[in-house]
């Protein structure tokens, strides 16, 4: 991933065009210091980031990683979406699961609507895509379609870069077997097998 925090310097006629014709992914409620990431680009979400402009049209990757405050990263949670021209996205952040879900909103496409109309209010809060690296990016995308993306789409929809496991209830909690060992005092007791002692975890289906 690059990490680059020196400015993007672009002909402004250009941006002009890119900043009207480009897609924009909106990102509501993250907390300062969260992660994110697009393509091969990653940030720490600063107090005025609500998302990213200028986005190019194709498959763009997306993902936050919760931080700590200690300085601990969670795992990244992230999506990825085939982008139109002048397409709006929009994500909420979950507070209760730290990653970015779908709008709740009751009527999303007036939401959308009213996103791209007022784009120029919202101009100073969206961070522009990186073109610097867009090249590298489309090289190894290029070849990626939009039924592509939604055939290997995970049925859960989030991408997680760790296994998420089904939660096991204390009820169900393996004890292990013990064995009493005759040849020393009858209150010794040894593990026959360290494995019973282990929880029989079940990858969450659809990820």
């Amino acid at each position: 991933m690059n990490v680059d925090v020196s400015a993007m310097e672009m002909d402004p006629e250009m941006a002009k065009k890119l900043f009207a014709s480009g897609a924009v992914l909106v990102i509501t409620g993250a907390p300062v210091g969260t992660e994110f990431g697009i393509d091969l680009c990653n940030y720490t979400i600063g107090e005025k980031f609500r998302g990213v402009k200028m986005i190019p049209p194709g498959p763009h990757y997306i993902w936050c990683a919760s931080c700590g405050p200690y300085g601990d990263v969670a795992p990244r949670v992230g999506f990825v979406h085939y982008f139109k021209s002048e397409e709006v996205v929009v994500r909420e952040w979950s507070q209760r699961d730290e990653e970015m879900q779908e709008s709740q909103a009751d009527d999303k496409e007036l939401e959308k609507k009213r996103i791209r109309d007022n784009l120029k209010e919202f101009d100073s809060f969206l961070a522009p895509y990186d073109y610097r690296f867009y090249n590298k990016w489309k090289l190894l995308t290029d070849k990626v379609t939009e039924s592509t993306v939604e055939r290997c789409r995970p049925t859960l929809g989030p991408i997680r870069t760790n296994v998420e496991l089904q939660s096991c209830s204390d009820e169900d909690r393996p004890r292990g077997t013990l064995h009493t060992n005759n040849l020393q005092q009858q209150s010794t007791k040894t593990i026959v097998n360290e494995s019973d002692l282990l929880p029989n975890l079940k990858p969450v289906e659809g990820i």
